[in-house]
C-alpha cells in the first residue's frame, strides 16, 4: 500500500496513484508527488542513450522481484557491452510556467553492486525539457550498496535537490537511471519515489 503525502500529512490509501497538491500553510507553495508502481509506471517513460551498438539489450519495466513498498518497483536492465550505454525513466511535472523551483527527489534503489569496483553510475536530474542527450543527465556518483559480498540486490536510500526553472509549457522533468561504466549486464530496481516541488 503506497503512503500518500496530502500537505504534510500522511494518509494510507488502497489504491495507487499519483497526486499532488498545494501547501498554504507556509509562505511558498509546494506540490508532493508518490510513486509506488503497483499497477503502472504511472507517467514514467523509459528513456536510453548510446544503445546503438548491436547485441546491447536493455528493458525498463515493472517487476515483483524486488520491492520495498507493496509488491512490484521499476526494473532496469541493461547489458552493457559498449561500456557506454545510458538508461533512465523520466516524467514531467505539471507545474506553473517560468516560474523557479526547487525540485527534491527521493527514492528507493536497489543495487547488486559489491565490492569496491566495477560499479556503475547513478543518473539522477530534472530539467525544463525532455532529456535527449548525454548533456541533459545529471550524474550522482555510483552505484555500489556498501557491501563486501555478492549478497544481491541491496535497497538503499538516495535523495538528491535541483533547481529548475519551469519551461513555457508549465513542465519540469525529472530523470532516475543508470549508466553503464563497464561490460556488464545488470538489473536494478526503482520504487517509493517521491517528488516535491517547491518555488523559490
Amino acid at each position: 500500500m503506497m503512503r500518500h503525502l496530502l500537505c504534510g500529512a500522511v494518509i494510507s490509501i488502497a489504491w495507487i496513484m499519483a497526486v499532488g497538491c498545494s501547501d498554504t500553510t507556509g509562505p511558498v507553495p509546494s506540490k508532493y508527488f508518490v510513486f509506488s508502481f503497483e499497477d503502472s509506471m504511472q507517467g514514467w517513460e523509459a528513456h536510453g542513450i548510446d544503445l546503438d551498438t548491436p547485441d546491447v539489450r536493455w528493458s525498463v519495466d515493472l517487476s515483483t522481484e524486488e520491492a520495498t513498498d507493496g509488491k512490484s518497483s521499476v526494473r532496469l536492465f541493461l547489458n552493457n557491452i559498449n561500456d557506454k550505454s545510458k538508461i533512465w525513466i523520466e516524467r514531467a511535472f505539471a507545474v506553473d510556467t517560468l516560474v523557479d523551483y526547487e525540485v527534491d527527489v527521493r527514492y528507493k534503489f536497489a543495487s547488486p553492486d559489491w565490492g569496491d569496483a566495477n560499479h556503475w553510475t547513478i543518473i539522477a536530474g530534472a530539467l525544463s525539457h525532455s532529456a535527449e542527450a548525454v548533456a541533459d543527465l545529471t550524474f550522482q556518483g555510483n552505484t555500489a550498496n556498501g557491501r563486501s559480498s555478492d549478497t544481491g540486490p541491496e535497497w538503499l536510500d538516495k535523495a538528491y535537490k535541483f533547481n529548475v526553472r519551469s519551461n513555457a509549457k508549465g513542465e519540469v522533468f525529472v530523470q532516475l537511471g543508470v549508466w553503464g561504466n563497464t561490460e556488464f549486464y545488470r538489473a536494478y530496481f526503482i520504487d517509493e519515489v517521491r517528488v516535491i516541488l517547491t518555488e523559490k
